[in-house]
């Protein structure tokens, strides 16, 4: 078993705009290892991001697998995750409410300083799967950066 969480923060300046953008996020997750480099991987990522004109708080719940490979302290690993995806985004004329389907896809190196505990950096590729009466996809990338701790057992 293991938690595995991320925060980050971040302030973007956008020059064709002229604006500026700044992105919070917690994600949380737990890693149950059900055999040897094969864990289900629950989470939970909270987003808050505010700009000139508007601010959007979203929430997602994940259900997956990561994929461990190697038995060195530096390990690559892989994932794969389903989930839901709400967000509310405020502009001063109004509100726009998503609630969508996420699949999400991802590979890392994780570095394991002892057998509990671990640093990892994640590209993660999202595909959100719009619930609207429109038909529409949208999809984005992402880097992040980790920290696990695996319970003994």
């Amino acid at each position: 078993m293991g938690i595995y969480g991320g925060l980050s923060a971040g302030f973007s300046q956008y020059s064709n705009s002229g604006g500026s953008t700044f992105n919070f996020s917690l994600s949380p997750s737990y890693l149950y290892f059900i055999a040897d480099n094969l864990a289900l991987s629950p989470s939970l990522t909270t987003f808050y991001s505010k700009s000139d004109n508007q601010h959007t708080l979203s929430f997602t719940v994940n259900g997956g697998a990561t994929y461990y490979i190697g038995t060195a302290p530096l390990k690559p690993f892989a994932l794969a995750r389903i989930g839901y995806y709400t967000a509310r985004n405020y502009y001063s004329f109004g509100t726009y409410i998503y609630d969508e389907i996420l699949l999400t896809g991802g590979i890392g190196l994780a570095y394991f300083f002892t057998n509990s505990v671990a640093l990892s950096g994640t590209v993660y590729y999202y595909h959100y799967l719009y619930n609207h009466s429109h038909d529409e996809t949208y999809t984005s990338e992402n880097f992040a950066i980790g920290f696990t701790y695996i319970l003994p057992k």
